[in-house]
């Protein structure tokens, strides 16, 4: 099996954004058992928009009118999805599914949804057929949730 230098990086980076959606969702989870699963996510986000301010800040970017005045409105949604899992992750992260189911299921959603949002292409997404293996890949997941979650 060979693969190309740059699907390689891709791989790797994903896997590393992997453990740092991990890092991120715990951490987000500490601060919610202080306070609240919404407060914890107004700060986390605040916290966020900061740093991105600041990142923007030493780049010299265009300012963020100009952006947002080319910006369709429906292109915000993501903010108000992204406030969504961060207090999903908070109450779930705090139950009895912890750390390690909350980001399973996570997975076993992101994946389902992905490949219907490929076959039948949602989101102005190219249209891509779903395969055999596309099912067997959810199957998979699915079974490492259902041991991960109730066989221990």
């Amino acid at each position: 099996m060979t693969t190309r230098p740059g699907k390689t990086i891709a791989i790797i980076a994903s896997c590393f954004a992997g453990v740092l959606l991990a890092s991120m969702v715990f951490l987000n989870s500490k601060l919610a058992s202080m306070s609240s699963p919404m407060i914890s996510s107004v700060i986390v986000h605040l916290m966020g928009t900061l740093a991105c301010m600041f990142i923007l800040g030493i780049q010299g970017r265009e300012p963020l009118s100009v952006v947002a005045r080319r910006s369709p409105l429906w292109s915000y949604g993501g903010g108000v999805l992204g406030a969504t899992v961060v207090v999903l992750c908070n109450i779930t992260v705090n139950s009895s599914i912890g750390l390690s189911g909350t980001v399973s299921m996570m997975l076993l959603g992101q994946t389902i949804f992905s490949a219907l949002a490929d076959h039948y292409a949602w989101l102005g997404l190219e249209k891509k057929k779903l395969k055999i293996q596309d099912v067997v890949q959810i199957f998979l997941i699915l079974c490492g949730c259902m041991i991960l979650l109730f066989w221990s």
